[in-house]
């Protein structure tokens, strides 16, 4: 049973189907009492490299610290050492950040006292893991470059490639994106090269989601679907990557696609994190569409981010939870949860995070000024900018965010328009509170949208119908401007929404989708 087991799992390693491998690997340990103490080693690291990879993080916690247990027994401090430093990411993805940092720095202090080796090189990289997690981005850069040193001087690949992937993430942390993207592409081509599939699947998952978090949300899209598709090809979890779609989805308006791709990980056997972003996600969705439960999802989400205590995912948490308050009604609550992590993220000096929490701090009337290098949508927001807030919002494809920038400027135009656009979203809370701003302001108020706006194939509101159909007569913007008695950067704002509801580039293209989807008929 032993023998037929572990050959099993070879062989199912060897060809790529690691949820066989690491379930074999589970039987045969189940047999391997009698065998050697180095023996049982070498079973408990194979299935931690295994169960690492297909996502079963405690399972991998286990076999890795029954290893270095047995190592340590053995006196064989280099193997000890190894596998203490990889302990580290499964610790981290279940949330177990005390014992992962404890871990890394134990193996770097044993292997550190002996001869310098791929080992070492490995550990540190582990350690930048940490780092970049806990964003912490200079350190994060620093031992990054110290494992692709010692890589480079060993010629270890793999670990080549892991630093390279850690220094990138880091950077792309720090603000610094196209630097921090040439480090990831250098480690994905370094891993493609030497067929490292699972150094291939870190450069497509820290791509992915570095830069949704930086909110470059078309490129993220594009390695996030990269980073499944490869996955799923691998035998190798994918619901880091669908969680953090599902989050892009949220941000670009395509509140249907992230609720669909929220009950796929909720269904599935996700780790801790993936199920924080969706939760997130979903709370977001729930949230804006004014249904019930957002705080609910939003409040397990809490809870499972509290142990790691990141920033990563608690001002994540946070600044959805303000919005939720906000969005309720709750301006005491939206102040509390805004400045619940605001200083770790003025200490990570994080663009977005710290970006986000001041501007709900500003909306609750708890903060006046925020740091000059936050985002630049959030920037230009708490400087009374509504229309350049908007056009920030917009180039980086965020409707939502775009109409609720608008909703704040002075012109009464700009308001009737947001309004347009909450409800072509479907974003029915944004659009109550921006009626009785309305109302407030003794402006008439438009109803809510009409069925044609509804129905129509690419959610396109009624002006913004208006503006196709004289688009597709072949106006320019001045002209449409002039036409329907709009402001130019009005229309430039319809314009730049229509051609992504249209999922097209040009003006022209635009026109022949409205050809083909019937938008110019009733004329």
């Amino acid at each position: 049973m032993l023998e037929h087991a572990t050959a099993a799992a070879v062989a199912a390693a060897a060809s790529g189907a690691h949820r066989e491998a690491a379930a074999q690997y589970a039987r045969a340990l189940r047999h391997a009492g009698s065998l050697p103490p180095e023996e049982r080693a070498r079973l408990f690291t194979a299935h931690g490299d295994e169960a690492s990879a297909t996502g079963l993080f405690e399972d991998a916690i286990h076999a890795r610290a029954e290893a270095a247990a047995l190592y340590r027994t053995l006196g064989d401090r280099l193997n000890e050492g190894l596998l203490l430093s990889r302990l580290t990411l499964p610790y981290m993805r279940t949330g177990r950040n005390a014992e992962a940092e404890a871990a890394s720095r134990t193996a770097i202090e044993i292997l550190e006292a002996l001869p310098a080796g791929r080992e070492l090189g490995e550990a540190y990289a582990h350690q930048a893991y940490a780092r970049m997690l806990a964003r912490d981005n200079a350190e994060g850069v620093a031992w990054g470059e110290r494992a692709v040193a010692l890589a480079e001087r060993v010629r270890d690949h793999d670990t080549l490639a892991y630093g390279l992937c850690m220094i990138g993430t880091s950077r792309v942390m720090a603000g610094e994106i196209e630097r921090g993207v040439a480090e990831l592409l250098h480690s994905l081509e370094v891993a493609k090269a030497h067929e490292l599939e699972h150094r291939v699947y870190a450069a497509y998952g820290m791509l992915g989601s570095g830069l949704g978090e930086m909110y470059e949300l078309e490129r993220a899209e594009r390695y996030l679907l990269e980073f499944i598709r490869f996955a799923e090809e691998n035998e190798l979890t994918p619901w880091y990557g669908v969680s953090w779609l599902a989050l892009v989805d949220v941000y670009r308006g395509r509140w249907d696609a992230a609720a669909a791709r929220v009950a796929r990980v909720l269904a599935g056997p996700s780790d801790p994190i993936s199920r924080i972003s969706v939760l997130i996600a979903l709370g977001r969705v729930r949230a804006r569409r004014g249904d019930p439960g957002a705080m609910d999802a939003l409040d397990e989400a809490l809870e499972l981010a509290r142990p790691g205590g990141h920033l990563q995912r608690l001002g994540h948490v946070h600044a959805a939870r303000a919005e939720a308050a906000w969005l309720a009604g709750d301006r005491e609550r939206a102040l509390a949860e805004a400045r619940a992590v605001y200083p770790l993220a003025l200490e990570k000096r994080h663009l977005w995070f710290a970006g986000e929490l001041a501007y709900w701090q500003w909306k609750a009337g708890g903060l006046d000024t925020a740091p000059d290098w936050i985002a630049e949508p959030y920037r230009l927001q708490l400087a009374g900018d509504a229309e350049g807030a908007a056009d920030a919002w917009d180039r980086r494809g965020c409707p939502y965010e775009t109409a609720r920038a608008r909703a704040e400027a002075d012109a009464a135009d700009a308001a009737i328009d947001a309004l347009a656009a909450f409800d072509g979203l479907g974003a029915r809370a944004a659009a109550t509170l921006t009626r009785e701003a309305l109302r407030a302001r003794g402006l008439p108020v438009p109803r809510g949208p009409r069925p044609a706006t509804r129905s129509n194939p690419a959610a396109l509101t009624a002006r913004e119908i208006e503006v196709l159909r004289l688009v597709a007569d072949g106006c320019r913007n001045a002209d449409v401007a002039q036409k329907l008695v709009l402001s130019r950067r009005t229309v430039d704002h319809h314009v730049s929404s229509i051609l992504r509801k249209l999922a097209v580039r040009t003006r022209g293209e635009a026109a022949a989708a409205a050809a083909r989807l019937g938008l110019l008929q009733d004329r």
